[in-house]
């Protein structure tokens, strides 16, 4: 959580609202110097499950980071605090684990880019595909289904463990991604859109830099 003031309460509110309940919500305050602290503070007070973590600011994989350090759960999932979910995102994912027995869930993506993005209906047949990690791998460089990305699947934590984003790099998902999928013995997919991922103006990623080729370094 970081500079997110005006999106942070959709985001955790679409996670408190998840109609699958039995979640441990760790909110990882990165030194955040306006008044997401205190929001992250008065959510604690109002939903049991919500843990929050103030740190000084050291940029999103030492966020990720220390709250993969205090994560209790057999799956973990990350919601990266501009962006939300839908009410079904957990309960999905988890289903289609259990159905396939796959280590890693994945689902579609809707790219928000302005208030006609958020009207559009989501599609999706709710199909689960299991594949293999060499396919995902493979998909992940084409850019699609899987993605490089962290934020739209839910993994077994054994997975995690001993696993680390990255400190320093701009594209720390695409260093992360690979790797875990390469200890998965098989992974899932369901077309369903079901994490809202928010493209704004003044995001690290609308941000011309040459830390951008840092995507070139990891794929």
């Amino acid at each position: 959580v970081y500079k997110v003031e005006e999106y942070l309460d959709e985001c955790i509110g679409s996670i408190v609202r998840q109609t699958y309940e039995d979640l441990e919500i760790i909110l990882v305050d990165d030194g955040s110097p306006d008044n997401c602290p205190e929001k992250c503070d008065n959510w604690a007070k109002k939903d049991p499950r919500i843990k929050v973590l103030h740190k000084k600011n050291g940029g999103l994989s030492e966020a990720r980071n220390e709250g993969m350090s205090k994560a209790t759960a057999k799956y973990i999932a990350f919601v990266d605090s501009d962006d939300w979910i839908e009410m079904t995102y957990v309960e999905h994912l988890y289903r289609a684990i259990q159905k396939t027995g796959a280590d890693i869930s994945a689902c579609d993506v809707r790219e928000i880019r302005s208030d006609k993005d958020r009207l559009a209906a989501n599609v999706g047949t709710g199909q689960t595909v299991a594949c293999s990690p060499e396919k995902a791998l493979s998909e992940l460089l084409k850019g699609r289904t899987f993605r490089a990305v962290a934020w739209n699947k839910l993994y077994r934590a054994g997975l995690l463990k001993g696993e680390r984003f990255e400190v320093g790099k701009l594209h720390e998902d695409e260093f992360f991604s690979y790797r875990i999928f390469d200890k998965a013995g098989l992974l899932c997919y369901t077309d369903l859109p079901l994490y809202n991922y928010r493209k704004r103006g003044g995001s690290i990623m609308t941000e011309l830099t040459i830390q951008r080729l840092d995507s070139l370094e990891a794929y």
